[in-house]
């Protein structure tokens, strides 16, 4: 068993680059490279962890020599990231997690996991992969917009035969390259955490400010952003744009005749004749042959003007729609753009429904 000790290419003065991590001290990368997909029939090769120590993100690097140095590597390698609260890990809920418990169970050996917060990077992405200008989520394609350049050039599916070839060879170039593709496998998820301000982007509640653009309405933020890369999508009546410097949110306005229907409707009377419900406190002055009891379909008011879809979940101002079981909503355009409170919410949760979809 041999142990190495690198830096992630990172500078000792940057200790909290990443603003996901609040105290870098509790945080633990980790990697871990295997012969294959079972615990039960493959064995460990390499097990990378990286922490913030003395100023700097130091990997320490487990390589097994033998598969009988397993128990002894998996004993190192657990009271490591034992020592963080906060493991970082892409996708490692999926596998890496799931081999180290079942090797763990195998050697009886405590499993630090279940009293340590987990940060799955792919698992935290992948609700954004819509806006990453990248053919997958593999890790791999997020380094490109994170500003990653990986050295390594060793597949996945080739780590067992160059592990191989180092067991029955000791050859120092494969050894080379099997401790290369973990070290960039983890510098990779240090350099992709940033991406996660996407996160905090979509989540917060920003201050607005708003125009028209003939029946559209724009709203505008100059709020500083920590977005890696410029941001942009379209989806039916949104168009949305942001970067560092703020973001503007497009709703196209719709000029129409909408209703606006009353949930008490007991209350009320529909006068078919001017095709409207009038409380019943106005109604009782009305011939009864002109009215009729309102129900939840046919208890509304009318009005003319322009209309801008309302995101789901908007509830600051009335909310107009075509027909009573239609689940798209509308709002009026300009008293939208007049009411602060209203435009921050109908902004945030546009966001979240365009995240959405």
């Amino acid at each position: 068993m041999k142990i190495y000790h690198t830096l992630l290419p990172f500078s000792s003065d940057q200790g909290n680059i990443f603003p996901a991590l609040s105290h870098v001290q509790d945080a633990c990368f980790f990697d871990i490279e295997t012969t294959g997909l079972s615990f039960k029939r493959s064995h460990l090769c390499i097990l990378g962890a990286a922490v913030y120590e003395e100023g700097k993100w130091q990997i320490t690097q487990i390589f097994l020599e033998s598969p009988l140095e397993e128990e002894e590597a998996l004993k190192l390698f657990l009271a490591l990231l034992s020592s963080r609260s906060l493991l970082i890990h892409y996708n490692g809920s999926t596998f890496d997690i799931p081999y180290l418990s079942g090797k763990s169970t195998m050697y009886n050996l405590d499993f630090p996991f279940e009293n340590q917060e987990n940060l799955d990077l792919y698992r935290r992405l992948r609700p954004f992969r819509k806006f990453f200008p990248v053919p997958s989520m593999k890790q791999k394609d997020l380094e490109i917009p994170a500003g990653f350049s990986r050295r390594d050039r060793l597949e996945s599916n080739r780590i067992s035969d160059y592990y191989k070839k180092y067991i029955m060879t000791r050859d120092q170039t494969a050894l080379e390259l099997l401790l290369l593709h973990n070290q960039d496998d983890i510098a990779g998820m240090a350099a992709i955490l940033p991406l996660l301000s996407l996160e905090r982007f979509f989540n917060r509640c920003c201050s607005v400010s708003t125009s028209l653009n003939g029946s559209d309405l724009i709203f505008h933020s100059q709020e500083e952003t920590d977005l890696p890369f410029p941001l942009s999508f379209a989806s039916g009546p949104f168009t949305f744009h942001a970067q560092k410097d703020g973001m503007e949110l497009i709703s196209a306005g719709t000029e129409e005749t909408l209703k606006l229907f009353f949930s008490n409707y007991r209350d009320y009377y529909y006068l078919p004749e001017e095709d409207m419900a009038i409380h019943k406190s106005v109604g009782q002055f009305v011939d009864k042959s002109h009215r009729q009891r309102a129900s939840a379909a046919t208890c509304y008011q009318k009005k003319k003007d322009i209309f801008v879809t309302a995101p789901p979940d908007f509830s600051l101002l009335p909310l107009f729609a075509r027909s009573y079981k239609d689940k798209e909503t509308f709002c009026l355009r300009d008293d939208l753009a007049k009411d602060p409170a209203a435009s921050r919410q109908y902004v945030h949760l546009t966001l979240q429904y365009l995240l959405r979809l």
